[in-house]
């Protein structure tokens, strides 16, 4: 994607495909997956003008980290540890990235959002997580679901001009609507627990990239 020359309507598609989901695999995976060596080996994507003007600090700081980790390989079982306390060892940290514990009086796995969020991802035939037994309301799943929806709206754009007007409305609505009535209502909490907890630059840098995803995408798909 070239961020860089964006100015038509697929704007806040193509950005959303790209910033929504290295936040939600930067929050759901552990540092030695695949999936954050793709992300240290695309780092430059951050380099973009675009992207830093629209994430000031999250973009720098992102890209410092990853840089970093690619120098420094061996900072992978530090950034482990950070992950193992802060996400494994949760009774310690009370860093809960599920958003029912945010929304059931009793700060319960498998409340009724978790319920809500696996059938809106059904309705669109999208399939996440590791296990069915895992709560699917993670905000990395949560986040890479909305870097799925906006594949679709580029998808959608890239037809025949007019042909999908109607879808291109619907999923900015979807996007719109799933931020407001789930990320949004306990994200911003748990990236200020889990900032305050973090240990190393890395997760630092994870918060800020998230927490400026955010607030982009709240004005980019607002209605």
């Amino acid at each position: 994607m070239q961020t860089g020359t964006l100015n038509t309507s697929a704007d806040r598609f193509e950005l959303g495909q790209v910033l929504f989901g290295i936040a939600g695999s930067l929050l759901y995976h552990d540092p030695t997956s695949p999936v954050i060596n793709e992300l240290v080996a695309e780092r430059d994507t951050l380099l973009d003008p675009t992207l830093r003007s629209l994430l000031p600090f999250g973009a720098t700081a992102l890209y410092d980290a990853l840089a970093s980790l690619a120098d420094r390989p061996e900072q992978r079982s530090l950034l482990l540890q950070d992950f193992t306390a802060l996400f494994i060892q949760r009774t310690t940290s009370k860093v809960y990235p599920w958003e029912s514990v945010y929304t059931t009086h009793d700060h319960t796995l498998f409340g009724p959002s978790t319920l809500e969020v696996q059938d809106i991802y059904d309705s669109f035939g999208i399939s996440l997580g590791a296990s069915e037994h895992e709560p699917l309301d993670h905000l990395g799943l949560e986040l890479m679901f909305l870097s799925l929806l906006s594949q679709k709206g580029v998808e959608a754009l890239a037809q025949e001009e007019g042909a999908q007007e109607d879808e291109v409305e619907h999923l900015a609505q979807m996007i719109h609507d799933f931020l407001t009535q789930h990320i949004l209502v306990f994200a911003h909490d748990f990236l200020d627990t889990m900032e305050s907890r973090a240990q190393t630059d890395y997760y630092k840098a994870v918060c800020s990239f998230a927490r400026e995803t955010l607030s982009w995408a709240q004005e980019a798909f607002s209605c």
